[in-house]
């Protein structure tokens, strides 16, 4: 494989980046993320009320005991939502990208290299066919490259 000149890979990258908010923004990411920390905090809240309500003496910090359980629930169930949206969108955004950027790549396999595996010579070796195929393949990626 070769490396993408700096001008290529600074195209990609800007690609890339212009896809990811382009996904966030068509999934309303940022919108439903904000309802639901809007969600979480209100039923933070409750949760608040309801232990003043049956409790009415008690002080802030007994009532924030009285509510870490619940509290903790919430935000767990927050965090899980919002991990679940970003792995919907990072594969979305993966299916997305994978038809952009392709790899052109060369492959061959040699059966005979003129040598058996004792070292005595077969008379027939593949790897000269291989190799020219090889110079037509690099000299095709050099030509369309540029």
């Amino acid at each position: 494989m070769r490396k993408h000149k700096d001008k290529q890979t600074e195209k990609i990258s800007n690609q890339k980046a212009q896809l990811k908010e382009q996904v966030k923004t068509d999934n309303n990411y940022i919108a439903t993320v904000e309802k639901w920390e809007k969600e979480k905090a209100a039923a933070i809240k409750k949760s608040e009320a309801d232990a003043k309500a049956k409790n009415p003496k008690a002080s802030k910090k007994e009532i924030t005991e009285m509510i870490q359980a619940d509290k903790s629930a919430v935000q767990s169930a927050f965090t899980d939502k919002v991990n679940l949206l970003k792995e919907e969108l990072t594969e979305k955004y993966f299916w997305q990208n994978k038809p952009r950027w392709t790899t052109t790549l060369f492959l061959a396999i040699a059966e005979d290299i003129g040598y058996d595996a004792t070292g005595r010579s077969t008379n027939n070796n593949e790897l000269i066919e291989i190799a020219k195929e090889l110079s037509k393949f690099i000299a095709h990626i050099n030509k369309t490259e540029k």
